[in-house]
């Protein structure tokens, strides 16, 4: 049984079940003893939004109060002000009052990368997940230094499977010769490859040279105060979508890059169960 096809249906079957009669239920996202990153919960803010649009729920808080992955005790206490623009989405008055338990986001963002079409991610953040000015600005002045007029810039994002047991692990040989292959048919470009796994950078460097751009200020450092390590993975999120073309295998990167930008080609090479963009 191939589990691709069965996934979405059994995600939705549980999304429809935690929704009903919610339509008056305004979510308070809490993060305590919380351990997801920026970018997850960006999946999960994007799949409430859309019920929030659609008149499904009342609204929801990001109130995370000094807790959870990104806080620095030398910034405000709700660290998810670090990036966006808004914590809050609608109006509590009259509404049930629930804090989301953590499976509820999981599967709010499992159903969001299966089943929202780009265009549709791509309408809500541009009408609710407005980017604090500094994350913006770092973005156009990256963009301006690495990016070249004319030259088409090819994303490669590669993670560890997070299905070890469905998905297909890439050895860094075979996914640069697939990106070779790509270079064939694409003309020149430069590659911005952004991956932590042990060897792939090694071999980049010696396969693309000076057609690789490194940008050490998005490169995940675990050294860094929590604050920054959650910058740079929103950061690596918004620069794929700043690509011509993104190969992301196995990742949600790709697809909230496709959200981000529509017109962004996403090259999916089937090895997870919820792949479904072309």
């Amino acid at each position: 049984m191939n589990i691709r096809f069965f996934l979405p249906f059994i995600l939705f079957i549980s999304v429809a079940k935690t929704s009903l009669g919610a339509a008056r239920n305004y979510y308070i996202i809490d993060g305590i003893n919380e351990d997801n990153g920026v970018t997850k919960l960006w999946y999960t803010t994007l799949g409430l939004l859309d019920e929030y649009d659609k008149g499904q729920i009342a609204g929801f808080e990001l109130s995370f109060n000094g807790n959870g992955k990104h806080f620095n005790a030398h910034r405000e206490s709700n660290w998810w002000s670090y990036y966006f623009a808004f914590y809050i989405i609608g109006v509590p008055d009259k509404a049930t009052l629930i804090r989301m338990p953590r499976y509820q986001r999981s599967v709010i963002r499992f159903k969001t990368v299966c089943t929202m079409s780009p265009e549709r991610g791509n309408f809500l953040l541009n009408k609710y997940m407005i980017l604090q000015p500094a994350i913006r600005k770092k973005v156009a002045m990256i963009k301006a230094k690495y990016w070249q007029e004319g030259t088409p810039v090819l994303g490669v994002y590669y993670q560890k499977p997070i299905m070890p047991e469905v998905q297909v692990a890439w050895t860094p040989t075979n996914l640069s010769q697939y990106v070779k292959e790509k270079i064939n048919e694409i003309g020149a470009c430069r590659i911005l490859l952004l991956t932590d796994v042990e060897g792939f950078k090694e071999l980049f460097s010696s396969a693309f040279s000076s057609n690789l751009i490194r940008i050490d200020c998005i490169e995940n450092n675990e050294q860094l105060p929590p604050d920054e390590q959650g910058e740079r993975e929103l950061l690596t999120l918004l620069m794929l979508a700043e690509c011509d073309i993104v190969i992301a295998p196995g990742s949600y990167q790709g697809i909230g890059a496709k959200m981000l930008n529509p017109s962004l080609k996403l090259v999916e090479l089937d090895t997870i169960p919820y792949a479904r963009l072309t």
